[in-house]
């Protein structure tokens, strides 16, 4: 939205990632794409625990984790919540 056009780069857009129980997350980065001028969101998750024997032959057979994730500045919200189901 136009909050969030008019932060710059070095301002403090912070993002709320969060993930269900069978997964955490390891690393997070937020930063100003400066050729495209939106915001961009990076982040890493990782199981809880390590694969069976039978997910890691079949690993359509993996378990489904929820990723919901949106941006803010100090205590304002400046987007929607995305977010996804995967298979880690």
């Amino acid at each position: 939205g136009p909050e969030l056009e008019k932060l710059q780069p070095g301002d403090p857009v912070d993002a709320d990632v969060t993930v269900s129980s069978e997964a955490r997350i390891i690393e997070k980065q937020v930063y100003k794409n400066t050729v495209t001028g939106g915001w961009r969101l990076v982040f890493q998750v990782q199981p809880e625990s390590n694969p069976t024997l039978t997910e890691k032959l079949l690993p359509d057979r993996r378990t489904i984790v929820e990723i919901r994730a949106f941006l803010r500045h100090g205590f304002n919200i400046l987007t929607e919540t995305w977010s996804y189901a995967s298979q880690l």
